[in-house]
């Protein structure tokens, strides 16, 4: 991936709307991408980095620029 997912800014800007997972999950199926409350546990840990189009979503879902939640990757260090 050419960025590194903040999943503590996800989870954050999630827990300041008073949201569970589960409730960001419902919201991403609303907007037409399933995201199980599981992979976004996994996604706030860090252990996975989500796809752009989810990404996208997750961040529509939280209301919140997609900018707020990745840093880009220095491509001259690759």
């Amino acid at each position: 991936m050419p960025y590194t997912f903040k999943g503590s800014e996800a989870m954050l800007a999630r827990v300041r709307r008073g949201w569970t997972q589960r409730d960001v999950s419902r919201r991403c199926s609303e907007l037409g991408r399933e995201v199980s409350d599981s992979n976004l546990s996994k996604y706030e840990r860090g252990e996975f980095c989500p796809s752009p189009p989810t990404l996208a979503v997750i961040a529509k879902a939280l209301e919140i620029p997609v900018d707020d939640l990745i840093t880009p990757r220095d491509q001259s260090a690759a």
